[in-house]
């Protein structure tokens, strides 16, 4: 079996878990509050982490003083942020599909599911190390590259990046509670990702038809 992914699922495995916040209703109101929570803290951590790599735009005053902060333009101010949020979706889902694509060499599924979009790979069945880096992938890779674009752009563009990480990162909440889902699983699991659900495989007779998360 290869340790990344397979198509078929061997025959010693079983359904163990599975994570569907279409069912859990509880959940997915919780993850919705927390990524509020994480807007806010994600906004002030990566703020002060730019006063630190920028100093000067952010204690000169050329910060709160250019750009879209300031513009007379209500309207253009709800445009830009709208196109960044929007954009921020694409490239999340984005990053998503690339590294399903690297795993199974196979394109990924996309789609919305109410408010929401999502990548998916319903065909495979990811290792846990895998799964783990399509799942952490879009935080980590768009944050260091906002930050590195934010070291060379001029000041009328930080604030837009500054938004997008931190859209991103308040939006990876669920990313996050699905990192920490999986990370105490065995390392010899095996994931199928639906998009808006996924399910958890092991090896061995599954205790009373597996455990559910959602259903």
């Amino acid at each position: 079996m290869s340790e990344n992914a397979v198509r078929e699922l061997p025959e010693n495995y079983g359904l163990r878990h599975t994570l569907d916040l279409n069912k859990n209703v509880k959940l997915a109101i919780i993850l919705n509050l927390a990524s509020l929570v994480c807007f806010v803290v994600f906004g002030v951590l990566f703020y002060w982490l730019l006063s630190l790599i920028r100093p000067g735009l952010i204690f000169g005053g050329e910060f709160l003083s250019s750009g879209l902060l300031v513009s007379e333009s209500a309207w253009l101010q709800f445009l830009v942020i709208v196109l960044v949020y929007l954009g921020m979706i694409v490239l999340h889902e984005a990053v998503h599909g690339i590294f399903f694509w690297v795993y199974t060499r196979e394109r990924p599924k996309f789609g919305f599911k109410g408010l929401y979009a999502y990548a998916g790979a319903p065909d495979w069945y990811l290792g846990k190390t895998p799964y783990l880096v399509v799942g952490t992938a879009p935080l980590v890779l768009i944050s260091f590259a906002g930050f590195a674009a934010m070291l060379l752009v001029p000041p009328e563009w930080v604030f837009p990046i500054l938004l997008f990480i931190t859209l991103n990162a308040s939006g990876a909440v669920g990313d996050i509670y699905a990192f920490f889902w999986i990370v105490p699983k065995p390392a010899g699991i095996l994931v199928r990702d639906f998009g808006d659900r996924m399910q958890v495989f092991s090896p061995g007779e599954p205790p009373g038809g597996g455990e559910s998360t959602g259903e």
